[in-house]
């Protein structure tokens, strides 16, 4: 049985942050008094958004380091990705930044959220594996993001929530899709690639291929392709499982949440829309942790 605790809500930070910067390039941009806020903006809404779905404040920002030890085992680690922009694309993504810095360092921290985790040489994945780690088997938890990684970490107790598309991934649903263990998504990672983070996976195989290889259902040519490629599958394995080995150990404090520092925000960035009846109403809630 699962406790009836709240759950923990694991927020793919830059994942999401990066989201806000995207839709804010198809869109009218946030302005107020000369500052760029619409990556803050999308930010936040998303995590009333949440809290909404949940009803749980118990919550958990897990951002990237700027290196990466994965960069350093494989060079070709997410290769490139900044050299593809053109000098605008690179100028508003430098101006996104920023607004990044600024929830983690300054807005989350001043709102009263104490969980704000962020280790050198590891990413968000990394972070939230770890926490996952020390709430044990049977604490319900969250995953907030819409990266396949994850996979890896779905179990009875945690799912993951996409919030763009407002699906939730389950073990079980996993299961019926895939027909493998969800810590099994590891290993077909570490066969078919992952051309998101450049980790190249054995040639000419991709996930289902993986899929049924693992399930022990495929013949032929490419099943002794895989069986020959054992150190190259390996190696890709140390990439893409969760958490990358070393990663320091994350205990979960009480947030101090304050209407007042909430409301402050708020005021300073322009968020009218969040200081209304029916918003403020629901930022009262996330702040007391008050089930509907």
């Amino acid at each position: 049985m699962i406790n009836n605790k709240k759950p923990t809500i694991l927020f793919d930070s830059n994942q999401l942050a990066y989201a806000g910067h995207f839709a804010s390039q198809n869109s009218q941009q946030l302005n107020y008094k000369g500052m760029n806020t619409s990556v803050i903006f999308y930010f936040l809404k998303m995590v009333i958004s949440v809290f909404k779905r949940y009803r749980s404040n118990r919550m958990v920002f897990a951002w990237d380091s700027r290196k990466s030890i994965r960069k350093v085992l494989f060079p070709s680690y997410k290769e490139g990705r900044r050299d593809k922009l053109t000098d605008e694309e690179r100028r508003k993504l430098d101006e996104s930044f920023i607004q990044f810095y600024a929830l983690r360092t300054v807005i989350l921290p001043s709102m009263g959220f104490a969980n704000i985790f962020r280790c050198p040489g590891y990413e968000s994945d990394d972070i939230i594996a770890g926490v996952l780690e020390q709430l044990g088997d049977k604490e319900e938890a969250v995953i907030i993001s819409s990266d396949h990684d994850f996979y890896q970490l779905l179990d009875e107790a945690t799912k993951m929530y996409d919030p763009k598309k407002g699906k939730e991934f389950t073990d079980s649903w996993f299961r019926r899709e895939f027909a493998i263990e969800p810590s099994s998504w590891a290993d077909v990672l570490s066969i078919a690639g992952c051309s998101t983070d450049c980790v190249p996976g054995v040639p000419g195989v991709g996930v289902k291929t993986a899929v049924k290889y693992l399930r022990g259902e495929l013949k032929g040519r490419l099943l002794g392709k895989i069986e020959s490629s054992g150190d190259d599958i390996a190696f890709y394995r140390t990439l893409v499982s969760l958490p990358l080995d070393g990663i320091r150990s994350l205990r979960i404090k009480d947030n101090y949440l304050g209407e007042k520092r909430v409301w402050e925000n708020f005021e300073y960035y322009g968020f009218h829309s969040f200081m209304r009846e029916e918003g403020w109403g629901e930022w009262q809630a996330l702040i007391d942790g008050e089930e509907e």
